[in-house]
């Protein structure tokens, strides 16, 4: 099954999703590959903030018929990576990405990108569960000492229930002294599996 689009989400806000985006879209193309990120957070899109760029227009103006592929699409300074911002906020995100156009946006950027990263909504959201449908795999970001257990099993059940296919989990913003004590202590744990019908 090949790999060329992944969205990053997590359980709820503020765990670092966005961020850990951006450094996987950044890293993959640092290798030579080329790389599109995309902000599929049509409700609090951060991507342009943290990158410091415009984002006059992007994926809901492309999904809405409003701009063009070529349009929306920006080189990010000094780097391999292209970037896609959220664009006008609309005011019905769950439709227009769950929408069939959506699909289609998705096969468009696999065609010239090696790997298209999209940063996606959480999972509070109906949104972030109809987009992880659409693409090859999901990465999970969940933080330390935030995330609770009872989240993180509700939101794979949802992805079970998408048909999706989970790459993996990133456990993020581990302090040093908690990095100790996993490594340490990782005798006394066994694995949280998590088994699904796929």
């Amino acid at each position: 099954h090949p790999l060329k689009s992944i969205l990053v989400t997590s359980p709820g806000s503020d765990e670092g999703k966005t961020t850990l985006a951006i450094n996987l879209a950044l890293v993959i193309a640092q290798t030579g590959k080329r790389v599109i990120l995309l902000d599929g957070d049509l409700r609090l899109p951060n991507v342009h903030k943290i990158l410091n760029i415009p984002n006059r227009q992007g994926l809901s103006d492309l999904l809405r018929g409003r701009a063009n592929l070529q349009s929306v699409v920006a080189n990010l300074e000094n780097t391999q990576l292209k970037v896609i911002t959220s664009g006008s906020l609309p005011p019905n995100p769950a439709e227009v990405l769950g929408s069939e156009r959506m699909s289609k946006v998705i096969a468009e950027l696999k065609g010239p990108a090696d790997m298209v990263v999209i940063d996606g909504p959480p999972f509070l959201l109906a949104d972030a569960a109809l987009l992880s449908s659409k693409v090859d795999g999901v990465l999970i970001v969940i933080q330390m000492n935030r995330t609770t257990v009872t989240e993180s099993l509700a939101m794979l059940e949802q992805l079970e229930r998408a048909g999706a296919r989970v790459l993996g989990v990133v456990l993020n913003r581990i302090k040093g002294k908690d990095a100790h004590y996993y490594h340490r202590e990782a005798k006394d744990y066994a694995p949280l599996s998590y088994e699904t019908s796929q």
